[in-house]
């Protein structure tokens, strides 16, 4: 009997190492697709306005649809504008990016993007020698960020495109996000873009998602992969 206290101590000791997990999540549109946010606390939480607020600062600075946002203005001739913080560091991933594919990657394709159909811009009947003329207006080391955070380009018809980086840095940003919330366990996707923290404890798993696989005939055949 004289053990029977300690048993129970332990007990109790043991139940309150047991975390009562709550899985959030958050879902919609925006940047002109899908995103779906799960994160994991203890208790039920809702950062749809952080989340709403963020999207709305990365449209305002990148989107090439929004025609009052920075790009849109920088892409239509106006050297004036100051950028902001996220606009320098996707620029800075663009460079890095630009430099370690040897030019591949250049997001002054935008003249290109509409002329094709891709962007928000008028598309045209296209052959290789209006493609060549538009050539000029396309090239990473003719646009140069300025010191006082404005961008300066060789011609006005220069225009910025960033979609191929913007998502992957608005789930960046995201996930930056939960971490100043102290979540330690998250799975956030935009667009098809992932990133994932911690794993899943109410499955006691790592995150996992589905990969639609790309050799499918017909229909949805999805690859599921866990995330580590």
């Amino acid at each position: 009997m004289k053990h029977i206290p300690i048993v129970l101590a332990a007990l109790f000791c043991m139940g309150c190492a047991q975390q009562p997990w709550v899985k959030n999540q958050n879902h919609g549109t925006a940047l002109g697709t899908t995103f779906a946010i799960t994160y994991m606390a203890d208790r039920e939480l809702d950062f749809q306005r952080d989340i709403d607020s963020l999207f709305q600062a990365v449209n305002r600075s990148m989107s090439t649809y929004m025609g009052d946002s920075d790009i849109s203005k920088i892409n239509a001739g106006d050297s004036s504008v100051v950028v902001d913080a996220m606009f320098r560091e996707v620029f800075a991933i663009s460079d890095t990016v630009h430099a370690a594919t040897q030019g591949y990657f250049d997001p002054t394709i935008g003249v290109l993007a509409d002329a094709w159909g891709f962007g928000p811009g008028e598309s045209l009947e296209l052959d290789s020698l209006k493609v060549d003329s538009l050539l000029q207006y396309v090239g990473w080391e003719k646009v140069e960020l300025a010191p006082d955070n404005t961008i300066s380009k060789a011609h006005p018809a220069i225009r910025f495109d960033f979609n191929a980086v913007a998502k992957g840095y608005c789930v960046d940003r995201l996930g930056a996000l939960l971490d100043a919330k102290g979540i330690k366990n998250y799975l956030v996707e935009v667009g098809g873009e992932v990133l994932a923290k911690g794993s899943d404890p109410l499955a006691g798993n790592p995150w996992s998602v589905g990969i639609d696989g790309p050799q499918a005939e017909k229909g949805r055949e999805l690859t599921r992969n866990e995330l580590q």
